[in-house]
Protein backbone atom coordinates (compact mmCIF):
# COMPACT_ATOMS: atom_id res chain seq x y z
CA UNK A 1 0.00 0.00 0.00
CA UNK A 2 1.14 3.55 -0.68
CA UNK A 3 2.89 5.13 2.29
CA UNK A 4 0.20 7.68 3.05
CA UNK A 5 2.13 9.18 5.98
CA UNK A 6 4.22 11.08 3.43
CA UNK A 7 0.98 12.65 2.21
CA UNK A 8 0.12 14.47 5.42
CA UNK A 9 2.18 17.62 4.78
CA UNK A 10 0.09 18.24 1.66
CA UNK A 11 -2.57 20.07 3.68
CA UNK A 12 -2.61 23.62 2.52
CA UNK A 13 -0.63 22.83 -0.64
CA UNK A 14 -3.55 22.35 -2.99
CA UNK A 15 -4.48 25.38 -5.07
CA UNK A 16 -7.62 24.46 -7.04
CA UNK A 17 -10.16 21.62 -7.51
CA UNK A 18 -12.20 19.41 -9.91
CA UNK A 19 -15.13 17.05 -9.51
CA UNK A 20 -14.98 13.28 -9.34
CA UNK A 21 -17.13 10.27 -8.49
CA UNK A 22 -18.29 10.66 -4.89
CA UNK A 23 -16.91 8.49 -2.14
CA UNK A 24 -18.24 8.21 1.40
CA UNK A 25 -21.10 6.76 3.39
CA UNK A 26 -24.59 7.81 4.28
CA UNK A 27 -25.48 9.42 7.63
CA UNK A 28 -27.01 6.09 8.72
CA UNK A 29 -23.50 4.57 8.76
CA UNK A 30 -22.80 2.48 11.88
CA UNK A 31 -19.01 2.56 11.83
CA UNK A 32 -18.94 5.00 14.77
CA UNK A 33 -19.65 3.96 18.32
CA UNK A 34 -23.17 4.06 19.76
CA UNK A 35 -24.07 6.73 22.29
CA UNK A 36 -24.18 4.29 25.20
CA UNK A 37 -20.56 3.21 24.81
CA UNK A 38 -17.71 4.60 26.87
CA UNK A 39 -15.13 6.70 25.05
CA UNK A 40 -11.65 6.04 26.44
CA UNK A 41 -9.46 6.71 23.40
CA UNK A 42 -6.65 9.22 23.81
CA UNK A 43 -6.49 11.52 20.77
CA UNK A 44 -4.07 14.10 22.12
CA UNK A 45 -1.75 13.70 19.12
CA UNK A 46 -4.30 15.23 16.75
CA UNK A 47 -4.60 18.96 16.13
CA UNK A 48 -8.05 19.34 17.66
CA UNK A 49 -10.16 21.02 20.31
CA UNK A 50 -10.12 18.57 23.25
CA UNK A 51 -12.82 18.84 25.86
CA UNK A 52 -14.64 16.97 28.61
CA UNK A 53 -17.74 15.51 26.98
CA UNK A 54 -19.57 14.45 30.13
CA UNK A 55 -22.08 17.33 30.10
CA UNK A 56 -24.68 17.59 27.33
CA UNK A 57 -26.86 20.10 29.15
CA UNK A 58 -25.96 22.97 26.85
CA UNK A 59 -25.40 23.05 23.11
CA UNK A 60 -24.67 26.05 20.97
CA UNK A 61 -27.88 26.37 19.01
CA UNK A 62 -30.69 25.28 21.33
CA UNK A 63 -29.31 24.67 24.80
CA UNK A 64 -31.39 21.48 24.83
CA UNK A 65 -30.67 18.09 26.43
CA UNK A 66 -31.14 16.22 23.14
CA UNK A 67 -29.11 13.03 23.05
CA UNK A 68 -26.40 12.92 20.36
CA UNK A 69 -27.01 10.77 17.32
CA UNK A 70 -23.57 9.17 17.71
CA UNK A 71 -20.40 9.65 19.72
CA UNK A 72 -16.86 9.62 18.34
CA UNK A 73 -13.39 10.47 19.55
CA UNK A 74 -12.71 12.86 16.66
CA UNK A 75 -15.27 14.72 14.55
CA UNK A 76 -13.90 16.40 11.42
CA UNK A 77 -15.93 19.00 9.55
CA UNK A 78 -14.81 19.08 5.92
CA UNK A 79 -13.34 16.29 3.78
CA UNK A 80 -10.67 18.18 1.85
CA UNK A 81 -6.95 17.39 2.12
CA UNK A 82 -6.60 18.98 5.58
CA UNK A 83 -9.71 17.33 7.04
CA UNK A 84 -8.97 13.89 5.63
CA UNK A 85 -5.33 14.10 6.74
CA UNK A 86 -6.44 14.88 10.29
CA UNK A 87 -9.07 12.14 10.22
CA UNK A 88 -6.64 9.54 8.86
CA UNK A 89 -3.99 10.42 11.47
CA UNK A 90 -6.51 10.18 14.30
CA UNK A 91 -7.78 6.82 13.03
CA UNK A 92 -4.22 5.52 12.76
CA UNK A 93 -3.78 6.44 16.44
CA UNK A 94 -6.79 4.29 17.34
CA UNK A 95 -9.51 6.94 17.55
CA UNK A 96 -13.04 6.53 16.29
CA UNK A 97 -13.55 9.13 13.57
CA UNK A 98 -16.41 10.70 11.64
CA UNK A 99 -16.11 13.25 8.82
CA UNK A 100 -19.00 15.54 7.83
CA UNK A 101 -19.00 16.77 4.22
CA UNK A 102 -21.66 19.13 2.86
CA UNK A 103 -21.03 18.17 -0.79
CA UNK A 104 -21.97 14.92 -2.50
CA UNK A 105 -18.30 14.25 -3.25
CA UNK A 106 -15.50 13.80 -0.73
CA UNK A 107 -12.08 15.32 -1.30
CA UNK A 108 -12.83 19.03 -1.58
CA UNK A 109 -10.27 21.07 -3.48
CA UNK A 110 -7.84 18.15 -3.39
CA UNK A 111 -9.11 16.70 -6.63
CA UNK A 112 -7.47 19.37 -8.68
CA UNK A 113 -4.33 20.50 -7.05
CA UNK A 114 -1.81 20.62 -9.89
CA UNK A 115 0.73 23.16 -8.67
CA UNK A 116 2.70 22.31 -5.55
CA UNK A 117 5.20 24.18 -3.44
CA UNK A 118 8.52 22.37 -3.13
CA UNK A 119 11.75 23.72 -1.61
CA UNK A 120 14.92 21.78 -2.44
CA UNK A 121 13.47 19.17 -4.81
CA UNK A 122 15.53 16.97 -7.12
CA UNK A 123 13.80 18.69 -10.04
CA UNK A 124 15.10 22.08 -8.93
CA UNK A 125 18.57 20.62 -8.53
CA UNK A 126 18.45 19.08 -12.01
CA UNK A 127 17.47 22.48 -13.41
CA UNK A 128 20.27 24.30 -11.53
CA UNK A 129 17.78 26.13 -9.32
CA UNK A 130 19.41 26.81 -5.96
CA UNK A 131 16.87 26.34 -3.20
CA UNK A 132 16.44 24.70 0.18
CA UNK A 133 13.93 24.65 3.04
CA UNK A 134 16.20 27.01 4.95
CA UNK A 135 16.23 29.54 2.11
CA UNK A 136 12.44 29.29 1.70
CA UNK A 137 11.95 29.91 5.42
CA UNK A 138 14.35 32.86 5.33
CA UNK A 139 12.01 34.71 2.95
CA UNK A 140 8.73 33.14 4.13
CA UNK A 141 7.56 36.19 6.09
CA UNK A 142 8.03 38.42 3.06
CA UNK A 143 6.03 36.42 0.54
CA UNK A 144 3.30 35.04 2.82
CA UNK A 145 2.87 37.55 5.63
CA UNK A 146 3.05 34.57 7.98
CA UNK A 147 5.48 33.46 10.67
CA UNK A 148 8.38 31.27 9.54
CA UNK A 149 9.06 30.21 13.13
CA UNK A 150 5.66 28.53 13.45
CA UNK A 151 6.32 24.78 13.89
CA UNK A 152 3.58 23.94 11.37
CA UNK A 153 5.18 26.22 8.78
CA UNK A 154 8.55 24.60 9.38
CA UNK A 155 7.04 21.11 9.03
CA UNK A 156 5.31 22.11 5.81
CA UNK A 157 8.42 23.60 4.22
CA UNK A 158 10.82 20.85 5.28
CA UNK A 159 8.43 18.15 4.03
CA UNK A 160 7.49 19.91 0.79
CA UNK A 161 10.22 18.36 -1.40
CA UNK A 162 9.34 14.85 -0.19
CA UNK A 163 5.66 15.43 -0.99
CA UNK A 164 6.38 16.67 -4.53
CA UNK A 165 8.77 13.80 -5.21
CA UNK A 166 6.28 11.27 -3.77
CA UNK A 167 3.51 12.57 -6.01
CA UNK A 168 5.73 12.21 -9.08
CA UNK A 169 8.08 9.31 -8.42
CA UNK A 170 6.05 7.02 -6.14
CA UNK A 171 2.64 7.57 -7.75
CA UNK A 172 3.87 7.58 -11.33
CA UNK A 173 2.79 11.08 -12.30
CA UNK A 174 4.63 13.57 -14.51
CA UNK A 175 6.26 16.94 -13.85
CA UNK A 176 5.11 19.36 -16.54
CA UNK A 177 6.99 22.48 -15.50
CA UNK A 178 8.35 24.58 -12.66
CA UNK A 179 7.60 28.23 -12.23
CA UNK A 180 8.00 31.22 -9.99
CA UNK A 181 4.97 32.64 -8.26
CA UNK A 182 4.93 35.73 -6.05
CA UNK A 183 3.21 33.84 -3.20
CA UNK A 184 6.01 31.24 -3.31
CA UNK A 185 9.13 33.38 -3.08
CA UNK A 186 11.99 34.48 -5.26
CA UNK A 187 12.84 31.21 -7.05
CA UNK A 188 10.94 28.61 -9.07
CA UNK A 189 9.23 26.52 -6.38
CA UNK A 190 5.84 25.79 -7.96
CA UNK A 191 5.84 22.32 -9.50
CA UNK A 192 3.06 21.64 -12.00
CA UNK A 193 2.07 17.97 -12.04
CA UNK A 194 0.03 15.95 -14.54
CA UNK A 195 -1.81 12.98 -13.01
CA UNK A 196 -2.27 9.70 -14.80
CA UNK A 197 -5.69 9.36 -13.13
CA UNK A 198 -7.64 10.78 -10.19
CA UNK A 199 -5.90 13.48 -8.17
CA UNK A 200 -3.66 13.92 -5.12
CA UNK A 201 -6.50 13.50 -2.64
CA UNK A 202 -7.69 10.15 -4.03
CA UNK A 203 -5.63 7.89 -1.69
CA UNK A 204 -7.10 9.60 1.38
CA UNK A 205 -10.66 9.50 0.04
CA UNK A 206 -10.38 5.77 -0.57
CA UNK A 207 -8.84 5.11 2.84
CA UNK A 208 -11.48 7.14 4.72
CA UNK A 209 -14.62 6.56 2.63
CA UNK A 210 -16.35 4.44 5.31
CA UNK A 211 -15.99 7.27 7.82
CA UNK A 212 -17.36 10.10 5.66
CA UNK A 213 -20.99 11.24 5.73
CA UNK A 214 -21.74 13.05 2.49
CA UNK A 215 -24.37 15.79 2.06
CA UNK A 216 -24.16 16.47 5.80
CA UNK A 217 -24.04 20.18 6.57
CA UNK A 218 -22.50 21.28 9.88
CA UNK A 219 -24.82 23.96 11.25
CA UNK A 220 -23.20 24.89 14.57
CA UNK A 221 -20.55 23.75 17.01
CA UNK A 222 -22.00 22.23 20.16
CA UNK A 223 -20.63 23.62 23.41
CA UNK A 224 -21.13 22.71 27.05
CA UNK A 225 -21.98 25.01 29.94
CA UNK A 226 -18.34 26.06 30.22
CA UNK A 227 -18.08 26.97 26.55
CA UNK A 228 -15.95 23.97 25.56
CA UNK A 229 -16.67 22.45 22.15
CA UNK A 230 -18.18 18.97 22.51
CA UNK A 231 -19.21 18.24 18.93
CA UNK A 232 -21.44 19.74 16.28
CA UNK A 233 -25.02 20.01 15.06
CA UNK A 234 -25.63 19.01 11.46
CA UNK A 235 -28.38 18.60 8.88
CA UNK A 236 -28.75 15.61 6.58
CA UNK A 237 -29.37 17.52 3.34
CA UNK A 238 -31.16 14.57 1.71
CA UNK A 239 -33.78 14.11 4.43
CA UNK A 240 -33.73 17.43 6.27
CA UNK A 241 -33.11 15.60 9.57
CA UNK A 242 -31.21 17.61 12.20
CA UNK A 243 -29.09 16.02 14.93
CA UNK A 244 -25.84 16.48 16.81
CA UNK A 245 -22.69 14.44 17.20
CA UNK A 246 -20.74 14.31 20.43
CA UNK A 247 -16.96 14.27 20.06
CA UNK A 248 -14.02 14.42 22.44
CA UNK A 249 -12.21 16.48 19.80
CA UNK A 250 -13.57 18.52 16.91
CA UNK A 251 -11.58 19.64 13.86
CA UNK A 252 -12.95 22.38 11.59
CA UNK A 253 -11.30 21.99 8.18
CA UNK A 254 -13.72 23.53 5.71
CA UNK A 255 -11.22 25.26 3.45
CA UNK A 256 -11.28 28.78 2.10
CA UNK A 257 -13.95 31.40 1.57
CA UNK A 258 -13.20 32.72 -1.92
CA UNK A 259 -16.84 32.27 -2.99
CA UNK A 260 -18.20 34.17 0.00
CA UNK A 261 -18.34 37.60 -1.65
CA UNK A 262 -19.41 39.41 1.50
CA UNK A 263 -16.54 37.99 3.54
CA UNK A 264 -14.05 38.64 0.73
CA UNK A 265 -15.23 42.24 0.45
CA UNK A 266 -14.83 42.74 4.20
CA UNK A 267 -11.12 41.99 3.80
CA UNK A 268 -10.71 43.62 0.38
CA UNK A 269 -13.15 46.55 0.11
CA UNK A 270 -11.63 47.47 -3.24
CA UNK A 271 -13.43 44.56 -4.96
CA UNK A 272 -16.86 45.95 -4.05
CA UNK A 273 -18.72 46.83 -7.24
CA UNK A 274 -16.19 44.98 -9.41
CA UNK A 275 -16.98 41.94 -11.54
CA UNK A 276 -15.60 38.97 -9.63
CA UNK A 277 -14.90 35.68 -11.39
CA UNK A 278 -14.46 32.47 -9.43
CA UNK A 279 -11.72 29.89 -9.87
CA UNK A 280 -11.95 28.46 -6.36
CA UNK A 281 -13.71 25.19 -5.57
CA UNK A 282 -17.48 25.56 -5.39
CA UNK A 283 -17.34 24.47 -1.74
CA UNK A 284 -15.14 27.43 -0.75
CA UNK A 285 -17.94 29.34 0.94
CA UNK A 286 -16.45 30.02 4.37
CA UNK A 287 -18.74 27.71 6.31
CA UNK A 288 -16.14 26.88 8.92
CA UNK A 289 -15.33 30.53 9.50
CA UNK A 290 -18.96 31.20 10.41
CA UNK A 291 -19.04 28.21 12.79
CA UNK A 292 -15.97 29.49 14.60
CA UNK A 293 -17.16 33.09 14.71
CA UNK A 294 -20.37 31.94 16.40
CA UNK A 295 -18.36 30.72 19.40
CA UNK A 296 -15.90 33.66 19.33
CA UNK A 297 -12.96 31.49 18.34
CA UNK A 298 -9.66 33.22 17.61
CA UNK A 299 -8.65 33.73 13.95
CA UNK A 300 -5.30 34.63 12.44
CA UNK A 301 -4.12 35.71 8.98
CA UNK A 302 -7.70 35.64 7.69
CA UNK A 303 -7.23 38.83 5.70
CA UNK A 304 -4.19 37.57 3.77
CA UNK A 305 -6.10 36.83 0.57
CA UNK A 306 -4.97 37.11 -3.03
CA UNK A 307 -6.69 38.21 -6.23
CA UNK A 308 -5.64 37.21 -9.73
CA UNK A 309 -6.18 39.72 -12.51
CA UNK A 310 -5.83 37.45 -15.53
CA UNK A 311 -9.21 35.71 -15.75
CA UNK A 312 -11.87 36.11 -18.43
CA UNK A 313 -15.55 35.11 -18.07
CA UNK A 314 -16.70 31.60 -18.93
CA UNK A 315 -18.75 31.97 -22.11
CA UNK A 316 -19.88 28.37 -22.69
CA UNK A 317 -23.44 27.29 -21.96
CA UNK A 318 -24.14 25.21 -18.90
CA UNK A 319 -21.77 27.05 -16.54
CA UNK A 320 -22.86 29.23 -13.58
CA UNK A 321 -22.56 33.00 -13.80
CA UNK A 322 -19.30 34.61 -12.71
CA UNK A 323 -17.13 31.58 -13.43
CA UNK A 324 -13.66 32.07 -14.82
CA UNK A 325 -12.83 30.41 -18.11
CA UNK A 326 -10.76 27.24 -17.79
CA UNK A 327 -9.18 25.71 -20.88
Amino acid sequence: MTNISRWLPILGMVFCCVSCTGKGSEPSDTSVQDTDETNDTDTNDTDTNDSDTSDTSDTSDTGSTTEPLVEVDVLVIGSGPAGLSAAWKAKEEGATVLVLEMADVAGGAGWYGHRFFGAGTIYQENSDIEDSPEFALSEWNNFTGGDASDPLVEQFVYASADVVEWLIEDLGNSLISMGQDDPAGSVERMHKIQYEEGGPVEPLVLLMEDDIWLESMADALAVDADGAVIGAWFTDQKTGEEAWIRAASTVVATGGFARDEERMASHMPEITGQEVLFEAAYTSVGGGHALLEDIDAAMQNEGNVGVYLHSVPEYREGYPDHEALWL
